[in-house]
């Protein structure tokens, strides 16, 4: 069987995008997933589920960290993380514009974690897309 010079073996062959996923790249990748996940089930679990929470961010005066607490509600309440996951997603997808590849995939794995998981979904998968062709 015969090869050509210049033909270059399936396995070492670069992918669809041109840029060679080094394994120091997926672990990055990984690494920042779980840390934005850990992140947000930390605040999920440990400052907006609590009801000790919301019962002294009632009292006044407030403890400081009402105000940061009631922001990331009425983000959920309003589906923020989902509508910045798509348009970002979108715009990383449609546009090729990788800067909004990390914003898709942050913002949908925070949405996810913090109860707005249908758009948030939504944006990440097109985050991931974009990020798996660049």
């Amino acid at each position: 069987m015969a090869t050509t010079p210049h033909a270059t073996p399936a396995s070492t062959a670069m992918p669809a995008g041109g840029r060679n996923w080094s394994r120091r790249r997926i672990a990055g990748w990984i690494i920042a997933a779980l840390v934005v996940l850990g992140l947000a089930a930390i605040f999920r679990y440990a400052v907006v589920e609590p009801r000790e929470m919301g019962f002294a961010c009632s009292e006044t005066p407030q403890p400081w960290w009402c105000g940061p607490r009631e922001i990331i509600i009425q983000a959920h309440l309003k589906n923020v993380w989902g509508i910045v996951a798509v348009i970002a997603g979108a715009t990383a997808l449609l546009l090729r514009q990788n800067w909004a590849i990390p914003i898709a995939i942050i913002a949908g794995l925070a949405g996810i974690v913090l109860y707005d998981t249908s758009l948030a979904s939504l944006g990440f998968l097109l985050g991931l897309l974009r990020l798996l062709r660049s």
